[in-house]
């Protein structure tokens, strides 16, 4: 096991995942499940590649044409993709349940589990969005300890707004002793990453 991937597990042990039945939503949202289909397009394109590294990954990259042809069809893929194990499937579902989006009922606290599965799964994105919900206390209390964890683990994975994130809780001094020498190598990991918001940041 590597570093951080120790971290992820010692942060996910933290609060084991389990996935009922019953957190499959079929309740529409107050947003269309079809917003974000141009933006589909756009990514498949490669035209879109700066664009939200925390909401897309695979989720809107795989099986396109089905998600724009029948949305509802997508999520039960990605509920029998995550129920073989797939981790960036578990993710898209926290993703989907956490905004509503897909014909799931926008639902923050039955999103988390997912995130959690993915997490521990092995996808650093689902440890980011989990970390995201901590750190603004969507769906679970206020956690910036545990936020932080799961950022580092998913920083050392390579994605690039959990470095962004940790970046500026040093910057700040919020959560943490202000230390301007961390951000700055946080934020310089994001940008090596592809974090363009993160470049030539100048702090010391």
């Amino acid at each position: 096991m590597t570093r951080s991937q120790e971290k992820i597990a010692r942060a996910t042990d933290r609060y084991p995942y389990q996935v009922r039945p019953e957190m499959r939503f079929q309740e529409k949202s107050d947003m269309p499940d079809t917003w974000h289909l141009p933006l589909l397009m756009v990514a498949a394109l490669g035209l879109a590649g700066c664009c939200g590294e925390a909401g897309q990954k695979m989720d809107d990259l795989r099986d396109l044409e089905k998600a724009i042809n029948d949305p509802e069809g997508y999520a039960d893929k990605m509920d029998r993709d995550c129920d073989k194990g797939d981790a960036v499937a578990c993710s898209s579902i926290g993703r989907q349940t956490a905004y509503g989006t897909y014909g799931r009922a926008k639902d923050p606290a039955a999103a988390i589990p997912f995130y959690e599965k993915g997490c521990e799964l092995g996808d650093p994105h689902g440890c980011l969005e989990l970390g995201v919900m901590y750190m603004y206390g969507r769906g679970v209390e206020e956690d910036h300890s545990l936020a932080q964890q799961l950022f580092e683990g998913a920083c050392d994975e390579g994605a690039s707004n959990a470095c962004h994130y940790l970046g500026n809780y040093h910057e700040r001094g919020e959560h943490v002793p202000k230390d301007l020498q961390r951000a700055k190598e946080y934020y310089d990991k994001a940008c090596a990453a592809g974090d363009s918001s993160s470049c030539d940041r100048e702090l010391l």
